[in-house]
């Protein structure tokens, strides 16, 4: 799979995915289905797809094995149009394009499932993204004045802006970033009245210069895929009466070689996704704030699988920047403030975006610092959090046989009011949340064991030790 093309096709009578070797032998179908399956793109280690399909009605995004294998559902059809699902270099999360606001805006989501955020939100069209090879920005296409032109947003969203700014009658198509991240490569087409007239430039983002690799009349160009060396790109070129067929230029020499046969549409060719890298050239600022020195990390931890918000400010109030899943591991950039009646570490996303979060909220520690998550633990400050003692999930019971009381909150000032949540103290419980500090105490949050999941509560660390 390593070197092969995937692509959409109508040559079996309906829009299908295959792949196929980089010379254009050995095509071999992936999808059979009535419904229409569409736009597919590799993900970076290539075992899995995601596509565009209305196969259970509405369109929605796809994920399936490299063999056509394994479909799920990422993102539910709503009524709404999905379009150009694009893998984040670290394979955790999807782009993609869809009007399911009105407009046509940027989402991104977790390929493990959740609520897909929205990065863009204008009245413009914003459309076909592509990730940066670093992960930190996606650059698109959006509508100006009617035309398409190339944008750049942080992957955690925020404020966009132009790319490349050009007059006139040129549409943009296809912005990609090289597998270096130094370079561009786009096509531009004009529509009028005498057809079509389409090339591809590649632009190097240092520099500021740009080459023309392909000039052709009469023609719609599009799809336009790297190679994994940056040395050739694939896309795909329509004539005005003709159909869809992929292509490959090799930028040493300038030859160009006709993949897909004319008489039959084949497109959205997908070859590669960047490998991670860190040498990329930074076209916006990512949402972040203050001192980006790591002083410790964190792993987020929720209930049932919800997310974390991180925001821009240490408010319940304030702007949503990212949403983090379950089990993300963040950086944490700053000392922790108080805001709300909650605690707020400043942190930095797996993205590259840089906002605050809660430590604890609803009995729930949502940041777990832990040193096992990096090869040592550094204490910067003298009001962060020590290593918690206890992890999610650890049997726990009291100190020297001792009976323990559940309380409803992380309080020594309440006990008598809930004697028939007492613990007998041989095994004490199960850490179910994680802890809180409330004056020089930490508190855990438990649940019975053995016995019924209503008795649970906080219990002093004082008073527990590992079963």
């Amino acid at each position: 799979m390593n070197d092969r093309i995937v692509f959409m096709s109508d040559r079996d009578g309906n829009r299908e995915i295959y792949t196929m070797n980089p010379d254009g032998t050995d095509i071999q179908r992936l999808t059979n289905h009535e419904a229409q399956d569409l736009q597919p793109t590799w993900s970076p280690d290539k075992s899995q797809i995601a596509f565009i399909s209305n196969r259970d009605g509405d369109f929605g995004i796809y994920i399936m094995r490299n063999d056509g294998s394994g479909v799920r559902r990422l993102v539910e059809g709503t009524g709404a149009y999905y379009e150009y699902p694009s893998w984040s270099p670290d394979g955790t999360q999807i782009a993609y394009s869809s009007d399911e606001a009105g407009s046509f805006d940027l989402y991104a989501v977790n390929i493990n499932g959740g609520e897909p955020r929205r990065l863009t939100h204008s009245d413009e069209v914003e459309t076909d993204p592509s990730w940066a090879p670093d992960g930190s920005q996606i650059v698109y296409l959006q509508t100006v004045e009617g035309a398409y032109q190339v944008f750049v947003v942080s992957a955690g969203g925020g404020n966009s802006q132009p790319v490349l700014e050009q007059g006139g009658t040129d549409d943009f198509f296809s912005p990609r970033w090289s597998p270096d991240g130094v370079s561009l490569a786009y096509a531009t087409t004009v529509f009028d009245n005498a057809g079509s007239f389409s090339e591809i430039y590649v632009r190097n983002l240092i520099e500021g210069t740009e080459r023309l690799l392909i000039s052709a009349e009469d023609s719609f160009i599009t799809g336009i895929s790297w190679s994994i060396d940056g040395r050739q790109l694939i896309y795909t070129a329509r004539s005005a009466q003709g159909k869809w067929s992929i292509h490959m230029m090799d930028q040493d020499d300038g030859n160009t070689q006709v993949l897909t046969p004319s008489d039959i549409n084949s497109e959205t060719p997908d070859w590669f996704v960047a490998p991670k890298t860190n040498d990329v050239v930074q076209l916006v600022p990512s949402a972040s704030s203050g001192s980006e020195n790591i002083i410790t990390y964190a792993r987020i931890h929720t209930l049932y699988g919800a997310t974390l918000n991180l925001r821009q400010e240490p408010s319940i109030d304030a702007t949503i920047l990212e949403e983090l899943p379950l089990g993300a591991v963040v950086s944490v950039v700053g000392d922790s403030v108080m805001g709300g009646g909650y605690r707020w570490w400043q942190i930095k996303s797996p993205t590259g975006v840089t906002g605050w979060a809660v430590e604890a909220a609803d009995n729930v520690q949502t940041l777990r610092f832990s040193d096992d998550l990096i090869p040592s633990l550094v204490v910067g400050q003298e009001s962060m959090r020590q290593v918690p003692l206890y992890s999610f999930g650890e049997y726990v019971r009291g100190t020297a046989g001792n009976e323990i009381w559940s309380r409803p909150d992380p309080d020594f000032g309440k006990i008598e009011e809930y004697l028939s949540q007492t613990i007998e103290m041989e095994v004490a419980g199960i850490v179910f949340a994680g802890h809180q500090t409330n004056g020089a105490t930490v508190w855990w949050y438990l649940v019975r064991v053995p016995g019924e999941l209503e008795a649970r509560g906080w219990m002093d660390e004082y008073s527990l030790v590992p079963n």
